[in-house]
């Protein structure tokens, strides 16, 4: 299996990919919406400089909203795919989008939203892989599957606990998707808050087993952690690294 490591938004972003390039397989980085942000070519060089050998999975900003009939939200997503592109990007994940309106509609407009963004991948020679969500329709695999099947030549990013908030028992079905899957999301949940890290190193193993493939490839999605009153913090700086070192020496440890 190969471990990949997600960037923090509050950390030096130059800083991050060292750390990243020091101790992980892969880096998995999702820019920000506000791709000024990057708009320096001096800072863009040093970006590509830096990330020189080690094999980047980018990931579409989750507030792009792919679930109405808004050109304007499809071409903020181009646009990303157009500053990742110049990051020599070859695989990109893209969340589904949810919201209030009927249920049919949310999944055709979704269906139409990521086949223009996943042509406009495949023409630039990028893969596009689809995130399971929190929330209806795309949290549970009947739902995902049926989105991978209409969209076509589209994989997955599967992450563990959104499937689960669905359902305990959806995991056990995943042999349904298997297939599919180029990519996972591992992170601990409790009382519905997710992204912390694994307590229970025994159940982060019977996870990892349920899914395992040789070329599994793994992101910790940790940014979050619960204090003794079972209240939820957000992590970060070397505290957040020092968690996730730790819980990639206890993964490396089963296997």
């Amino acid at each position: 299996m190969l471990y990949w490591y997600m960037p923090s938004f509050k950390m030096d972003f130059l800083e991050e990919i060292q750390f990243a390039k020091e101790h992980f397989d892969f880096i998995e980085i999702t820019p920000l919406m506000d791709l000024w942000v990057y708009s320096n070519d001096n800072y863009i060089r040093k970006i590509i400089n830096l990330l020189d050998w080690i094999v980047v999975l980018w990931h579409i900003h989750w507030e792009i909203d792919l679930s109405g009939s808004s050109g304007d939200e499809i071409a903020k997503a181009k646009r990303q795919v157009d500053f990742l592109s110049l990051l020599w990007a070859k695989k990109i994940t893209i969340h589904p989008s949810n919201s209030n309106i009927q249920e049919t509609l949310l999944f055709r407009n979704n269906v139409s939203s990521l086949k223009e963004v996943n042509d406009y991948c495949l023409e630039r020679g990028i893969s596009l892989l689809v995130e399971n969500t929190t929330s209806p329709l795309f949290n549970n695999i009947k739902g995902i599957m049926n989105l991978l099947d209409s969209v076509g030549n589209i994989w997955m990013t599967l992450d563990t606990w959104h499937l689960m908030l669905y359902s305990k028992e959806e995991i056990n079905n995943i042999w349904e998707i298997k297939n599919r899957i180029e990519h996972v999301h591992l992170h601990d949940i409790h009382n519905n808050v997710d992204h912390i890290p694994f307590s229970d190193m025994q159940k982060m193993k019977k996870l990892i087993d349920i899914l395992k493939k040789d070329w599994l490839t793994i992101t910790l999605e940790i940014f979050k952690d619960i204090d003794n009153n079972w209240d939820w913090f957000y992590i970060d700086g070397i505290n957040r690294r020092e968690i996730i070192l730790k819980q990639l020496e206890m993964i490396k440890s089963f296997y």
